[in-house]
Parts: C-alpha cells; sequence; structure tokens
C-alpha cells in the first residue's frame, strides 16, 4: 500500500506492507466483499454427545513457539526461493479464488510430505461448497437447466424443461408463484443473459424450447465449476522436490 506522509520538505510517498492473514468467525455472513476474498469454512455447533479438549493459550504458545523460531530462521532463504515462483493452481480456482488460495499453495508446495496434495484438495472442496451457498435465483435457475440437459442432450422443449424443475425437490421452482414456474417466468429469469425460446425441431415436429448451444456461455460464466471426479485428487508428486517446477 501507498500513503503519503508530510515531512520537512513537504510530503513523500511510503511503502507500507499491509497483507496479513487474518482468521475470522460470525453466527451468519460476512459481507460479500469479505467472503469472496476468504477460504470460508462452514462450522456447526456443538453437539451434546462431542466432548472437546479446552483451549488453553498458555498450552497452544508451547506449541507453537518452536514452529514461529523455525520459520523465522527460514524465512529469508523462503522468500528467495517463492520469487517468482507461480504454483499449478487446482481445476476451477481461479480470478479470486486463485488470489486468495495462491499463497497457501505455494506453502504446502514448499512444506512437501503431502500437503500440497492436501491443501489443492481442500481449495476445490471449499471452493464448490461456497459457491453452493445461497446462489442467486438466477444462478441457481441456471445450475439446475444444466442438470437437466446432462452431457448428452442439446435440446429440450419448453413443457419438458419446466416439467423437470418443477419436479426438483430441493430447488424453489415448484413452489414458484404457487402453481410451479410456467413459460412465462423462466423466459423472464433467462432474458438478462440474452436467452430466448426458439422453435426447435424433435421427431419432425416443431416445439418452442432452448439449445445447448444457446446456453453454454451463460453456464460457463455464472455456473459453479463442474469438477471431473479425477480433478478432486489432481496428480502431484509425493515428494515434490522431485518436481523441477517446485522451487523445493
Amino acid at each position: 500500500m501507498l500513503r503519503t506522509e508530510r515531512n520537512a520538505q513537504g510530503f513523500d510517498t511510503k511503502e507500507w506492507p499491509t497483507y496479513a492473514p487474518v482468521a475470522l468467525a460470525a453466527i451468519g455472513d460476512f459481507p460479500d466483499t469479505i467472503m469472496d476474498r476468504s477460504v470460508v469454512i462452514a462450522m456447526k455447533r456443538q453437539a451434546s454427545r462431542e466432548r472437546l479438549k479446552p483451549f488453553r493459550q498458555k498450552d497452544a504458545r508451547c506449541i507453537s513457539e518452536p514452529i514461529v523460531e523455525k520459520l523465522q530462521q527460514l524465512q529469508e532463504p523462503l522468500i528467495e526461493a517463492l520469487e517468482g515462483y507461480e504454483p499449478e493452481m487446482p481445476p476451477g480456482i481461479v480470478d479470486r479464488p486463485a488470489d486468495v488460495w495462491e499463497p497457501i499453495i505455494m506453502i504446502g508446495d514448499i512444506a512437501k510430505w503431502g500437503w500440497s496434495e492436501s491443501i489443492r484438495e481442500a481449495a476445490i472442496k471449499l471452493n464448490n461448497a461456497r459457491l453452493a451457498q445461497e446462489p442467486t435465483p438466477s444462478n441457481e435457475l441456471l445450475t439446475d437447466i444444466r442438470a437437466i440437459f446432462g452431457t448428452d442432450e442439446q435440446k429440450l422443449t419448453t413443457d419438458r424443461l419446466l416439467s423437470e424443475l418443477n419436479a426438483l425437490i430441493e430447488s424453489p421452482w415448484g413452489g414458484f408463484n404457487q402453481s410451479g414456474l410456467d413459460a412465462r417466468g423462466l423466459a423472464r429469469f433467462l432474458k438478462p443473459y440474452e436467452i430466448r425460446p426458439k422453435k426447435i425441431r424433435i421427431d419432425d415436429k416443431t416445439f418452442q424450447g432452448y439449445r445447448r448451444e444457446d446456453l453454454a456461455d451463460t453456464w460457463d460464466r455464472y455456473c459453479p465449476p463442474v469438477v471431473p471426479p479425477q480433478a478432486e485428487h489432481p496428480e502431484h508428486p509425493e515428494h515434490p522436490e522431485q518436481d523441477p517446477t517446485r522451487p523445493f
């Protein structure tokens, strides 16, 4: 951060390091400006059957102080090794989530011994969980439509799409406007994305419906990424020092 300060000659601009990781906890969510810049870990209230060891600051200090001392000793060589290092990011971790996770993944690559793989797996799962929390109605609708199209359907009639949307138990469409989502409501939700129903041919008959090719770009932009099963356990060497792309 650059800050202007007054001095004897007038003003001077000084650079101040302002980055520091901070742990925050709350009942409910923080504002979006904080949530989308954070690693979000959902917590649950302690159950009556669960017994947790009480936290004692003196015990934590005894455990942490040797770790802090060791990190301080390694600080300079670690900074030199990480300068200019760009880690391989997990699938789906892009843009702001990539900014959030990159320092943690870099630490995992240095730590070795499984941390590199574990942190990447955690990044995928936690980021997907964050995206799935309370999506906007439009995003939820787009995601449900994508699921109904699946991997094979290229076009669906409006009637079939509405029937399957309204049958989704965990989605709100069946109770939309009391009688369920109708063609007008569906078109209204999709209009801001410039998606409109078109005449489609199925079994030599003409219907009003929607085509995958008209939806694909919007899915890619506004829906949570579909992570292939193998991407949840990305292939990384067990010993990162054997990988020439790793700093250690």
